[in-house]
């Protein structure tokens, strides 16, 4: 796997830019069923690590709700992932996500970052099949981020 060091700003922009991108026409519906299958997938792999949902209080992953797929809109195949708990930081999140990747037959570009309560490290994680894009302000933090990702690409 290759694995990408970028700043702040490139996460801001990666975040808001669409990936692997299509309008929806006639195929929303089919759109919608592809979301749906890797969203869940993604939410399955997630709980078998921890809890996931933003109504847990003892949660330690969200994925954001449902995108609404409307006719003429752009479809972006990018799905977010939020680690809400410090002991979900400190999982194997990485390998649960890209193992979903992995088995998908289209190409997702998953984001992972954390909104936990009180914690100082803040990271970006734009995980695709074959390469990861990584910002993180704990140098600590980016290099156990690193190395788990150095493990998944084995």
């Amino acid at each position: 796997m290759r694995i990408i060091k970028i700043s702040a700003a490139k996460g801001d922009s990666l975040s808001a830019a669409p990936f692997n991108s299509e309008v929806c026409r006639s195929n929303a519906k089919v759109l919608q069923a592809e979301w749906d299958k890797v969203q869940g997938r993604l939410v399955a792999r997630l709980e078998q690590l921890g809890s996931v949902g933003n109504a847990k209080l003892d949660a330690d992953f969200d994925v954001n709700p449902d995108y609404k797929i409307r006719h003429g809109d752009l479809f972006s195949r990018f799905i977010e992932v939020c680690v809400v708990s410090k002991r979900g930081a400190l999982l194997d999140f990485l390998r649960a996500v890209h193992s979903v990747l992995k088995k998908s037959r289209r190409k997702y570009r998953i984001c992972v970052r954390p909104e936990v309560v009180g914690w100082e490290v803040f990271f970006y994680v734009f995980l695709e099949a074959t390469q990861a894009q990584i910002w993180c302000n704990d140098k600590t933090y980016f290099k156990w981020l690193e190395e788990r990702l150095r493990a998944v690409g084995k």
